[in-house]
């Protein structure tokens, strides 16, 4: 289910906040956990919401922090969708002024 009135949470902080920091790990450790292919950068556009994560990334980030591919997906999902329906709403919402009385 879509947040109606706040922005849903991206993925990159749900990432940031919820596992690298308690775990202690860099972008560039999580990075190398991860393995080849895998790189700082990679993972720093994906926590800023510059990059977007494939089907086979799910895999992988579920295998790297004990989750499911599903949980990734979600996250990615959800926010895509809110974005959609935001950029939508937003370009559809001007209305006719109505007639003063």
């Amino acid at each position: 289910m879509l947040p109606k009135r706040r922005k849903p949470t991206h993925l990159g902080v749900i990432l940031t906040e919820e596992f690298l920091k308690p775990l202690g790990m860099t972008a560039r450790q999580f990075a190398e956990k991860l393995g080849s292919g895998w790189n700082e950068v990679k993972i720093e556009a994906i926590i800023k919401g510059k990059e977007n994560l494939t089907e086979k990334n799910f895999n992988e980030f579920a295998t790297a922090l004990d989750t499911s591919p599903q949980f990734w997906q979600r996250l990615q999902s959800v926010y895509r969708q809110w974005e959609e329906n935001h950029r939508h709403n937003e370009k559809g919402s001007l209305k006719p002024w109505k007639k003063a009385q």
